[in-house]
């Protein structure tokens, strides 16, 4: 990219946002454009500032990260717009929940600074990126529902691109995957 990165941060908690915004301040190719403490406010906000990034909370009030960032998915102004959720949640169902929703990358807050930057980056040139966590729990996620013979829908009935992402997880190194139509 030939500007810098303009990213946004949403969170709840205003610590959170500020180390988030120190962070990446620090960086000479990102630039923090915006603040926000809730779904609702991040998503009135990238419409106005159109960020190439989000680093948007899983958990926050009006609008959680996953409905946040299917607006802003869903929106063609904003479809563009390279969303990372952030957690603490260690779940599957919370990453599947967020790619399907369009976000770009799903990071536990335990990761270090250089993992968020990266990600950053990536997400910010088009890419999808599965950390090493992520594809475990998809794994994990889809060997517990092949083995349940109950299970009738979810991750039993895989699409392509689902199928796709599964191989890949296989793999030794994180992939990195293109954006494509997940529906």
């Amino acid at each position: 990219m030939s500007h810098p990165i303009r990213i946004m941060i949403a969170d709840d908690h205003p610590m959170v946002r500020q180390a988030l915004c120190q962070v990446c301040e620090a960086e000479p190719d990102i630039e923090v454009i915006g603040q926000a403490a809730d779904g609702d406010e991040a998503y009135r906000m990238a419409l106005l500032l159109h960020p190439d990034v989000v680093l948007m909370d899983l958990s926050m009030p009006l609008l959680d990260g996953v409905q946040a960032t299917r607006h802003l998915t869903d929106t063609d102004d904003t479809a563009t717009i390279g969303v990372i959720i952030m957690t603490v949640c260690h779940q599957a169902a919370y990453v599947l929940q967020a790619l399907k929703a369009g976000a770009r990358a799903y990071l536990v807050k335990e990761a270090d600074s250089d993992t968020l930057l990266q990600t950053i980056r990536a997400v910010a040139t088009g890419e999808i990126v599965v950390t090493p966590l992520m594809a475990r729990m998809i794994l994990d996620e889809y060997r517990h529902q092949q083995s349940d013979p109950r299970v009738s829908n979810g991750l039993t009935h895989l699409q392509a691109y689902d199928q796709e992402l599964l191989k890949l997880t296989m793999q030794d190194t994180p992939p990195r995957l293109s954006p494509r139509n997940w529906d």
